[in-house]
């Protein structure tokens, strides 16, 4: 059987004849055979059995034969998917009107009666050979054009994850930024990230809330890059002044992330503004209470203050 287009487009096109006339079989044989491969059988049964091993281009197919008829047995090929679209040309001796339309009905694309005139007969199967070749051609360019579409599709989505990796790793520095002045490796940002993605599943959260809290949580304090590196680095308490520009920096985090079209950053543009507001209302910046705060502000704000209490912090 010919699987492949490309091979059935450089052979030379198949035709299988079914007719049980010795005399038409060899005048078809006569007029075809230079220039197609030819089946020859002289039941519908055996055309069965050879459909089984080889997939013609087209079929020449009699009417009245020992057993199983013309009609019938295009209806058997019909069905399959394989040969749906392979044309079947009648060849009969019946010229009926009703007899032709019958064989249009079981879904011949052609009826030639006897006897026949060899010119009509090569010109009729001329005919469809160059429709198969035609859908031939359409069918290697789908497949062609399929094989395009596949690899851009897989060049896009290399260069996807590669630009999506370049935005995680972008915000990843920009989170380590901030923390520069009092934890140089930035551990702390990416521990607060991990600690809110863990309580976030634990909360039954979906799981892309989880991600994007993991991602945006480390820049929580992206504000503190506008505060001064004495007040930052300060070891004891601050003073009240002190206190009030070390509080500036939730809005500092705010202007700096707000306006993104990314939904990561807008979570995050939150989370910077509201992170160190308290259940009973006495933080800052809005002193916002109990579930006036963002969700994604009390997850980062417990994460925070456990890393922070739990590791070396210079105040």
């Amino acid at each position: 059987m010919k699987d492949h287009v490309g091979e059935r487009m450089q052979e030379r096109m198949s035709i299988l004849i079914c007719d049980d006339s010795n005399e038409n079989i060899v005048t078809l044989v006569e007029v075809l055979e230079d220039k197609y491969e030819l089946y020859i059988v002289t039941t519908a049964e055996d055309a069965l059995t050879i459909l089984k091993k080889v997939m013609p281009d087209i079929i020449l197919l009699d009417v009245l034969m020992p057993g199983m008829n013309g009609y019938e047995l295009c209806e058997i090929i019909k069905s399959k998917d394989e040969f749906k679209d392979t044309p079947v040309i009648f060849i009969s001796g019946m010229v009926d009107n009703v007899d032709k339309q019958k064989g249009f009905a079981v879904g011949a694309v052609d009826y030639v009666t006897k006897p026949f005139n060899v010119e009509e007969v090569q010109a009729r199967v001329k005919a469809q050979v160059q429709i198969v070749k035609h859908n031939h051609r359409n069918h290697e360019k789908t497949i062609f054009l399929e094989k395009t579409v596949k690899t851009k599709e897989n060049e896009l989505e290399i260069a996807y994850n590669k630009l999506k990796l370049a935005y995680i790793e972008t915000i990843e520095k920009l989170s380590t930024a901030a923390e520069y002045k009092d934890d140089v490796t930035g551990l702390h940002v990416k521990r607060v990230g991990r600690i809110s993605a863990i309580i976030a599943r634990g909360l039954g959260l979906d799981d892309y809330f989880i991600k994007a809290i993991e991602y945006a949580a480390p820049l929580h304090d992206i504000g503190k890059i506008g505060i001064p590196e004495a007040i930052l680095l300060k070891p004891g308490k601050l003073d009240e002044d002190e206190w009030e520009k070390m509080k500036t920096h939730t809005i500092i985090g705010k202007n700096i992330l707000e306006g993104s079209s990314s939904d990561i950053i807008n979570l995050a543009e939150t989370i910077a503004y509201t992170h160190h507001e308290k259940w009973d209302g006495t933080g800052y910046p809005l002193g916002l209470k109990g579930i006036e705060i963002p969700m994604e502000s009390r997850i980062v704000a417990i994460a925070d203050v456990y890393d922070a209490i739990t590791s070396v912090r210079s105040y």
